[in-house]
């Protein structure tokens, strides 16, 4: 975890309910919940990555007992991402203040490796410029971009783990089950959108095992003989349509036919990196980390970063995402 500032307040010593054997664990969702359930379920309560969450109450006077005197949070402003969503930062931020939280800071991660990684996150934090050495998509064990779209358009040795040909939905789920045997067979790693494919499909996880796998392996085998895509694309739909109903009503719909291109150039590489955006690094560690900046970004990095700018905020997880080494894809 990167200097995550901690915020928290101590259970009352005079009040320990017992905790059950079927407890659900120490995170808290969202989800409004009856005050004694809670108190007998969720006490002490822990919410991990309070930035990035919307508490069931809004002020002092909504808080239940039970939260005002046995709740923990633990979060990072500069990793608030997820405001599109309906985090609110601000309001916990005005929560915590209002309720007369201790703060303790943590100043040490366990996850830095070199001397190098721990002095970036403390010049990106006291907002500092920095300059990033420069490295290869093959110097780094995973490439990370604010899109999906970089991350394609960058270099041909990164193998994003999302598509989005924007053609239809259902023509983006077939090209996400397509992704999927590609990185799973280069990676060993899922597609990330591979169950909203699934979902727009109408299929289960077992069907793409067993019946759609023969017919996604031979689209793959084709794309990478060089077939032409268009070609590939035909055949796949057409043995596709005779499993599921939605694809039969789309084969006269727009084609991915520049989606194909772009997968049928990476099967010409048998040395891929994964390519993930800043939004889906979070959370996540690598040893060697690449980011693909843009302009924008280089500039940040240049003045220093501002936490209040979202950007900033999702460049900064990027750039902590690494034990040893943070590189500026060349």
């Amino acid at each position: 975890m990167a200097l995550l500032p901690v915020a928290f307040r101590l259970q009352s010593a005079d009040r320990r309910p017992p905790r059950p054997a079927d407890s659900p664990g120490d995170q808290l969702t969202s989800q409004l919940i009856d005050e004694s359930a809670a108190y007998s379920y969720f006490s002490p309560t822990l919410i991990d990555i309070y930035s990035d969450s919307d508490l069931p109450f809004d002020s002092t006077r909504d808080t239940p007992k039970w939260a005002a005197e046995h709740l923990t949070l633990i979060g990072d402003p500069w990793q608030a991402l997820y405001q599109f969503r309906g985090a609110r930062p601000a309001a916990m931020t005005a929560y915590i203040s209002e309720n007369g939280f201790t703060t303790h800071r943590l100043d040490e991660s366990f996850r830095w490796g070199s001397g190098r990684q721990a002095w970036l996150t403390r010049q990106l934090r006291r907002r500092m410029p920095v300059t990033l050495p420069a490295g290869s998509a093959h110097d780094a064990d995973v490439v990370l971009a604010h899109k999906w779209k970089t991350l394609w358009d960058s270099d041909p040795h990164v193998l994003p783990l999302a598509i989005k040909p924007r053609v239809g939905q259902v023509q983006e789920a077939i090209c996400t089950l397509l992704l999927n045997e590609i990185t799973q067979n280069a990676l060993g790693l899922q597609a990330v959108f591979l169950h909203d494919a699934l979902v727009t499909l109408g299929l289960e996880k077992e069907e793409l095992l067993t019946t759609l796998r023969p017919c996604l392996q031979t689209a793959v085998t084709h794309l990478k003989n060089g077939n032409p895509p268009l070609l590939v694309w035909r055949s796949l739909t057409e043995s596709l349509a005779d499993l599921i109903p939605t694809v039969a009503t789309q084969q006269h719909a727009r084609k991915p036919l520049s989606a194909l291109a772009r997968l049928q150039f990476r099967l010409e590489d048998d040395q891929l990196v994964p390519g993930l955006t800043c939004h889906q690094s979070k959370g996540r560690e690598w040893n060697t980390v690449a980011i693909r900046l843009s302009g924008a970004d280089a500039s940040a990095l240049a003045l220093g970063l501002d936490p209040s700018q979202a950007d900033h905020r999702a460049l900064y997880v990027a750039l902590t995402r690494a034990r040893l080494d943070t590189l500026a894809l060349a």
